[in-house]
This record gives C-alpha cells, structure tokens and sequence, in this order.
C-alpha cells in the first residue's frame, strides 16, 4: 500500500518510464560538452598536423634542391671520368710507343723528347682531372650529409605511421558527418604524407648510387702508383736511347774530322 502511494504521488519526470526513455537535461548537456571538446582536441591536432606538413613541405623543397645539385655533381664527375679513362688509354698507348723499336730515325734523341714531353702533358691532365673528381666527391659528401639531416627515414617514416594511423581514426570517428572539413583536410594529409615518404625513399635510392662513382675515383687512385712506377722506366728507357745515339752521333763526327785533317795533310 505505501508503495502504491509513493508511485502515485510520483511526479512524470521522476517516473521509471521517463528515466529510461527521456534522457535528462544534464546527460544531453554532458554529451554536447564530449562532443565540444572532442571537435577541439581534433582542431587542435589538425592544425599541429597543418604545421608538421608545412614544415615537411619546406623540409622536401630543400630536400629537392640540394639533390638537383647533387644530381648537376655526380653528372659532372662522371664527365671527369670519362675524361681520366681517355685520357689514361693515351697514356697507355704513348707508353706503348715508348717501348717500340727506334729503327733507323736519324733523329731518335727528338722522339723522345717529344714522348717525354707527351707524358708530362697527359700526367698533368690526369692530375687535375683527379683534383676535380676528388672535389665533386667532397662536394657530394656535404650535400649528403644535410640530406640525412633533412630526411633521416627511420625517424620520419615512424612519425608519419603515428599521424597516418591517428588521422585514419579520427576520420572514422567524424567521417559521418556532413560538411565535414576536417575529414577533406585528413584526406589531403594522407596523400601528402604518403609522397613525402615516397620522395624520402627515392633520396635514399639516389645516394647509393654515388658509390659507383666512388668507387671509380679508388680505382684511379690505386692506378696512380702504377704510373708512377711505370713513368721513371718508360723515360729511362727513351733517354738511354737518346744517350746512346748521341754518343754515337759524337762518335761519328769524330771520325769523319779524324778523315777530313788526314786528307788535309795529305
């Protein structure tokens, strides 16, 4: 019977009925607040991530320009190279010419000097054609470095993962509502987040190949203590030539004086 009164002399807002199906006015009052500060943790992310993307922006513009001179670098050096295995193919054939029967050149004292002459010259190309390649390396190993200071992958690539992974919830949570602007921003995000971690990968990809070049500049550098073993013999033997028809050549005019004074005196 008491319970019967307590029920009757219930007001409709403190019935059981309107608990259950009316919400109150302090739980629509709390949900809006949720929904308020979740609208401004997600701005507030957007616009961090807004920052981080403008900066990577700069990050890959730079990234771009100092791999535009690396590229202008490597092209360089190779042209250097080039130029250095030309000019050593020379080397090698004047050194071949060197070690060639002298016949009967009533002159042999001017083909070598003319070797010797040619061998100055090309050791002189070779060795500014090095003092170059050695600078565009030097060159190369600068860019390089600010390269990996711009884009250090691992540490990169593991940021943007932690963005891509909260954009991608975040869309899922505020993708249903309509006239979303956040949700074409989050889009536009990934997309840019994706390129620049492709444009990374392609940094890394084009610094290996700088060790073919390197590795052409140690092959010239092993070769340069050949040439200079092989220089002293190859004029050594140009100049005992040219001694040997010189004393010959004295030794000639001396008779024939020996001849002329005989015949004088006769």
């Amino acid at each position: 019977m008491d319970r019967e009164r307590s029920v009757f002399n219930m007001t409709y807002n403190d019935s059981p009925w309107h608990r259950n199906n009316c919400p109150s006015e302090d739980s629509s009052v709390e949900e809006e607040i949720e929904e308020e500060i979740d609208e401004e943790i997600l701005e507030e992310i957007m616009v961090e991530v807004q920052e981080t993307m403008e900066e990577e922006q700069e990050t890959m513009e730079e990234g771009q320009e100092t791999m535009a001179e690396v590229q202008e670098t490597m092209e360089e050096g190779q042209e250097t190279m080039a130029e250095v295995q030309e000019t050593m193919a020379e080397v090698q054939e004047t050194m071949e010419e060197g070690r060639k029967p002298w016949g009967r050149s009533r002159k042999p004292w001017r083909r070598g000097r003319s070797l010797q002459t040619r061998w100055r010259r090309k050791l002189r190309r070779i060795k500014s054609l090095y003092t170059r390649l050695r600078r565009f390396i030097g060159l190369y190993d600068e860019e390089e470095s600010e390269i990996k200071e711009m884009s250090d992958l691992d540490d990169t690539e593991s940021e943007n993962e932690e963005i891509l992974d909260f954009i991608d919830e975040k869309h899922v949570i505020f993708g249903n509502r309509e006239n979303d602007s956040d949700t074409s921003f989050a889009e536009r995000t990934l997309k840019d987040l994706r390129d620049l971690t492709n444009h990374l990968r392609e940094i890394r990809d084009l610094t290996n190949h700088m060790q073919d070049l390197r590795d052409m500049t140690n092959h010239l550098a092993f070769r340069k203590p050949w040439m200079r073993r092989e220089k002293p013999k190859a004029l050594e033997e140009a100049l005992m030539k040219e001694k040997t028809s010189t004393a010959q050549h004295k030794a000639a005019l001396k008779t024939s004086r020996k001849k002329k004074t005989l015949l004088q005196r006769l």
